[in-house]
C-alpha cells in the first residue's frame, strides 16, 4: 500500500513543484505518516474504532454497502437528472463527513512539530504533505463509495455515461474536499486553538446528528415522494446546487440534450474545485505552518486565588452528601462540559432521541388524516406515554459513556484516598448524569405533554419520572460496576453495554406497557407514586453501599 502511493506520488513531481512545495520533503513526510497510520490503526477512522484489521474491513463493508444503496436507486429511479443528483449529494456528504470526523485528528495534529517545524519546510510543503496524507487515507473509502454506482451506471446507461460519471466522480470529491478543507484553514486563521476545536467538535456533533437523521427521515421521504413525477429534465435552479452540475455533466451522455445550461454545469463542476484548492494553496497555506505551531502550543492561565462557585455547586449542597459523593458530581459535572471526545460520543444520540420522539409521535397518523385533523385529535389518544420512557435512553448513552477516559490512569486516586464505600462516587455519577441529562429533557417533553395534553397527563409525568429513575437505578445495580473515568476506551466493547441495554430496554418495555394499562382505571396511577418512592429510596441506599470487591479494577 506504502510503495504504490508513494510511486503514484512521483508521477505528481510536477504538480507539488507548481503548488510551490519540496517533493522530497513531500514524499518523506507521506511515507512516514503512512507508515504510522498502519502501526497505529483506526485512531481517526470514524467506523475503525478499536485499531484492528477486522474493524477496518468492516469500514470497507459498510461504505461499500452504502454505495450499493445510491447504485441502486441508480438503475430504478426513472429521472437520470434525479439519480445521479442523489448520487452525486450522497458522495459529497459522506466525503464531508469523513472529512469533518479525521480531517482535524490528521490536519490539526501537532505531536510531530518538534521534528518538522524546525527543519527547513515551508508551509506550502508542510500542507501539501498533510493534505496528500489525508487523500490517500480518504481515497480507500471513496473507492469502496463509488465502485457499485459506477458499474451501474456503465450497465444501465452505457459506457460514455460510465467514464464520464468517473470524472464527475472525481470532481466531487476534489470539491467536497477542497471546500471543507478551505473552511478548515480559514477557521484555524482567524481562531483561537481552544475555540477552534470548539468550533470542529459542533461541527462533528452536528454532522453525526444529521447523519442519524438522515438514517430515519430519508427512507421515510423516498417513500411519501412521487417517484414517477419527480423532475426529468436539468432545472434552471441546477446553478448554485453543486450535485447538479455533476449530474448535468452525465445525463448529456444519457438522455438529456446538451444545452447551455448544462455546458455552464460542466465548466462549474471543472473550475470550481481547482479553483478553491487554488484560493486555499495561495491565500491560506502561507499562514498555516506558524498557526500550527500556535496550536501545538500550550496557553497557562493563572488560576485564581479563590474559584468561584457555580451554579452546579450550589446544586451539588443541595442533591449530594459531603464527601466522596459531592466530590465525584463535581467532577462528573465538570468532565462533561469540558471533554470534547466525551461530548461527541453523547450528544449525537441526545439529537438522535428528539428525532426518534418527534417520528413516535407522527408515525400515529393515518395516511387519509390531513395534519390538521391529526393535530385536533392528538389530545384524545396516550401518545405522550412513549415520549415520557424514551428519555431514559438518553441518560444510559451517557451514564455509560462516563466509565471511558484516555486519562484512565488517573484513576489511581479512587484507590489513593480513604473512601470506605466506592458507592458513594457511583451514586455522586449516578445524579450527575441523572442532573444534566435527564432532567432537562425530560422537563421539556413534559411541558410539551401538558400543552398538547393538559392536566390528565400529570399522574402520568409524575410515575414515569419516578419509574424511569427505577429502571436507570435497577439497570446500573444489577451489571458489573466501575468508576467514572477508570476504564480505557479500548475496553468499550467489552464492558457489557449490550447486555445493560437489553436489560434497560425490556424493563422500560414491561413497567412502561404496565403503566399504560394502569392508566385507563382513572385515578390509580396515584398509587404508583409512594411505591416507586420507596422502591427508589431503598436501591438507591443499596447502590450507595457499593463495596470495593464489587468495582471492576
Amino acid at each position: 500500500m506504502i510503495r504504490v502511493a508513494l510511486f503514484f506520488l512521483a508521477s505528481l513531481r510536477s504538480l507539488f513543484h507548481a503548488l510551490g512545495a519540496e517533493f522530497n520533503q513531500v514524499r518523506a513526510i507521506v511515507g512516514t505518516r503512512l507508515l504510522l497510520d498502519r502501526r497505529r490503526a483506526g485512531d481517526v477512522n470514524l467506523l475503525n474504532q478499536t485499531g484492528n484489521t477486522g474493524s477496518a474491513v468492516m469500514a470497507y463493508i459498510f461504505y461499500t454497502l452504502m454505495g450499493g444503496m445510491v447504485g441502486f436507486l441508480i438503475s430504478v429511479v426513472p429521472s437520470s437528472v434525479v439519480a445521479y443528483a442523489m448520487y452525486h449529494s450522497f458522495l459529497m456528504f459522506f466525503i464531508t463527513l469523513i472529512l469533518i470526523t479525521d480531517y482535524s485528528s490528521v490536519i490539526l495534529d501537532t505531536s510531530d512539530n518538534t521534528i518538522i517545524l524546525p527543519r527547513p519546510v515551508s508551509s506550502k510543503t508542510l500542507l501539501a504533505a498533510r493534505v496528500t496524507h489525508i487523500i490517500i487515507y480518504i481515497g480507500q473509502y471513496a473507492f469502496c463509495l463509488c465502485i457499485v454506482p459506477l458499474v451501474v451506471s456503465f450497465v444501465a446507461h452505457g459506457w460514455r455515461a460510465g467514464v464520464i460519471n468517473i470524472f464527475a466522480s472525481l470532481l466531487s470529491i476534489f470539491l467536497a474536499f477542497a471546500a471543507t478543507g478551505g473552511l478548515y484553514l480559514l477557521l484555524i486563521r482567524f481562531f483561537q486553538e481552544e475555540r477552534l476545536k470548539s468550533i470542529i467538535n459542533l461541527f462533528q456533533i452536528l454532522t453525526t446528528i444529521f447523519l442519524l437523521a438522515s438514517y430515519q427521515l430519508l427512507p421515510r421521504m423516498l417513500q411519501m415522494a412521487d417517484i414517477k413525477n419527480v423532475v426529468d429534465y436539468l432545472p434552471w435552479w441546477a446553478l448554485p446546487i453543486p450535485p447538479l452540475w455533476m449530474a448535468g455533466s452525465v445525463t448529456v451522455f444519457v438522455d438529456q440534450p446538451f444545452t447551455a445550461l448544462a455546458g455552464t454545469c460542466m465548466l462549474l463542476a471543472i473550475i470550481t474545485p481547482f479553483l478553491l484548492i487554488w484560493l486555499s494553496t495561495k491565500y491560506l497555506a502561507p499562514l498555516f505552518a506558524s498557526r500550527l505551531a500556535d496550536l501545538g502550543t500550550s496557553t497557562v492561565k493563572t488560576a485564581p486565588a479563590e474559584t468561584p462557585a457555580t451554579w452546579w455547586d450550589k446544586i451539588a449542597s443541595h442533591v449530594t452528601q459531603p464527601g466522596a459523593e459531592r466530590a465525584a458530581f463535581q467532577v462528573v459535572i465538570r468532565y462533561f462540559s469540558r471533554d470534547r471526545k466525551l461530548k461527541l460520543r453523547i450528544y449525537p444520540s441526545i439529537g438522535y432521541f428528539l428525532v426518534l420522539a418527534v417520528l413516535f409521535l407522527v408515525r400515529t397518523k393515518d395516511n387519509s388524516q390531513t395534519w390538521s385533523n391529526f393535530f385536533d385529535q392528538l389530545p384524545q389518544t396516550h401518545g405522550y406515554f412513549m415520549l415520557l420512557y424514551l428519555v431514559i435512553f438518553v441518560v444510559m448513552g451517557a451514564a455509560f459513556e462516563i466509565y471511558f477516559s484516555d486519562e484512565f490512569k488517573a484513576a489511581w486516586i479512587y484507590y489513593a484516598t480513604p473512601v470506605e464505600y466506592p458507592g458513594k462516587v457511583l451514586m455522586g455519577t449516578l445524579k450527575a448524569v441523572f442532573m444534566q441529562f435527564f432532567l432537562p429533557f425530560y422537563m421539556l417533553v413534559s411541558v410539551l405533554v401538558l400543552v398538547i395534553w393538559g392536566y390528565p397527563a400529570v399522574p402520568a409525568i409524575l410515575v414515569a419520572l419516578l419509574m424511569n429513575l427505577f429502571v436507570f437505578l435497577l439497570s446500573l445495580f444489577a451489571t458489573e460496576k466501575s468508576l467514572p473515568l477508570s476504564l480505557q476506551p479500548t475496553l468499550r466493547n467489552q464492558n457489557g453495554n449490550f447486555v445493560r441495554g437489553i436489560i434497560a430496554f425490556m424493563l422500560i418495555g414491561s413497567l412502561g406497557f404496565g403503566h399504560f394499562s394502569l392508566a385507563g382505571f382513572g385515578h390509580w396511577q396515584w398509587m404508583l407514586i409512594p411505591i416507586l418512592l420507596a422502591a427508589n429510596f431503598l436501591f438507591s441506599g443499596w447502590y450507595a453501599k457499593t463495596r470495593w470487591v464489587r468495582i471492576r479494577q
